[in-house]
């Protein structure tokens, strides 16, 4: 049995924005939580969304929420399901759907690493996910290397692809196979990971790989990395297999309140400017 294992972060990764804060909406809707509450953690989300956050400021917020839904039963939240649910899902980026069925297909499980709740493992099981593992803000190193490895049969784990930096890139690093592959392509915590010497790469002889989409922009690359991959997207969704999941459309003359619902998070789905209204209200 195959033992090649590929990893997706939640948030920001298979889906714009933060799970968390669609929850949050619809606990203030069936009352758990205060219209103010609910406008402080508007601007947090507004914050994270902009220029990410730290493990510390999540734990102070993830604190704050334990203590205003402290004493509501579980049936008021498993209620809520349905509502979060339909919040979340128009925010999930098809595209990335795609390459976790290629994975799946091609015989490998999929695991979905997220840091927030058992909410989001239950949208990861709804997409397809094989096994969810949760990682809470205040994890440590050793917990994540331990879960990422549990969650594989017990053995350590090929590849990963990290996006959220802290101790969520050291426990992966530590989580590695031999010969296994670490690629970075963000640092949404906005915590450095450990510095890494060359010396800790070669016991296990791993790899830390960075990528920077900017990097495949260049001419050299951009047909076989950008062009050919975005032919073949747009053929997929002009034969019906991928459907995009267009939001809100404003006139193109609005396209400064498109921007300022977008940042309020008023909007869902794809956002799409079209110069043809425009003339409708001429």
């Amino acid at each position: 049995m195959s033992r090649a294992a590929a990893f997706f972060d939640l948030d920001k990764t298979l889906m714009a924005g933060s799970s968390g804060m669609q929850f949050a909406r619809v606990a203030a809707r069936h009352k758990l939580v205060s219209r103010r509450q609910l406008a402080s953690w508007g601007f947090e989300h507004m914050q994270y969304r902009l220029r990410g956050t730290t493990d510390e400021r999540t734990r102070e917020v993830l604190k704050a929420a334990r203590e205003l839904i402290a004493g509501v039963p579980a049936r008021s939240f498993e209620r809520m399901n349905p509502e979060v649910m339909a919040a979340i899902l128009p925010r999930v980026y098809p595209q990335m759907l795609r390459v976790a069925y290629q994975h799946q297909d091609a015989g490998r499980r999929v695991y979905i690493a997220t840091a927030s709740s058992q909410e989001k493992l239950d949208l990861a099981a709804s997409l397809g996910a094989d096994v969810g593992v949760l990682l809470e803000a205040d994890v440590t190193s050793h917990d994540v290397a331990h879960r990422l490895k549990e969650a594989n049969g017990g053995h350590r784990v090929d590849t990963v692809f990290e996006m959220v930096g802290g101790t969520t890139f050291d426990g992966s690093l530590h989580a590695l196979a031999p010969f296994g592959r670490l690629v970075t392509f963000g640092m949404a915590s906005r915590t450095p990971p450990t510095p890494v010497t060359p010396s800790a790469l070669m016991v296990g002889s791993h790899s830390v790989i960075g990528f920077w989409l900017m990097d495949c922009m260049r001419a050299d690359k951009v047909y076989a990395m950008v062009g050919a991959p975005l032919h073949e997207l747009v053929a997929e969704v002009a034969s019906g297999l991928l459907t995009p999941l267009a939001g809100h459309t404003y006139a193109l003359s609005h396209a400064r309140q498109a921007h300022e619902d977008m940042r309020a998070r008023r909007t869902t789905g794809k956002v799409v400017l079209d110069p043809r209204l425009d003339e409708v209200h001429a």
